[in-house]
């Protein structure tokens, strides 16, 4: 149960860096598009990029804790054998089933999609901003 709690806990933590991503982007999008002195153009070209590189710490915090959870779980099951006195390569099956296969499945594909979309969403909010 703890380990789904911190897999769940790791995708929420995502999606909130993605839900402030696209606000960013979306703030660019509408300073740019009101105000039309070019100092305000300027703002509105940092907001964009900036909800470009707080998707690009999202999608990368997400995986770099996604693997220190499945080390810190291996860590925590090693013990457990220890105690059980079962062999290692069974514990490394048995965490990488877990999160992979068997009991708690992995989002890992469709967080690459929503990134990538996400992404070209913010390339195309950034080349509307430069063509207008």
């Amino acid at each position: 149960k703890k380990k789904k709690q911190l897999h769940l806990a790791n995708e929420r933590t995502y999606l909130a860096w993605l839900r402030t991503s696209l606000s960013i982007t979306a703030i660019g999008i509408a300073i740019n598009q009101l105000m039309s002195n070019a100092s305000a153009h300027i703002v509105g070209y940092v907001f964009v990029i900036l909800g470009g590189i707080f998707l690009g710490v999202a999608t990368f915090r997400y995986f770099r804790t996604m693997s220190l959870l499945i080390e810190v779980i291996s860590f925590q099951s090693f013990f457990v054998f220890l105690k059980k006195k079962q062999n290692k390569t069974k514990l490394k099956k048995q965490t990488f089933s877990f999160f992979q296969k068997a009991k708690f499945e992995t989002n890992r594909i469709s967080v690459i999609v929503v990134s990538l979309l996400s992404v070209a969403a913010t390339i195309a909010a950034l080349y509307a901003i430069l063509v207008t």
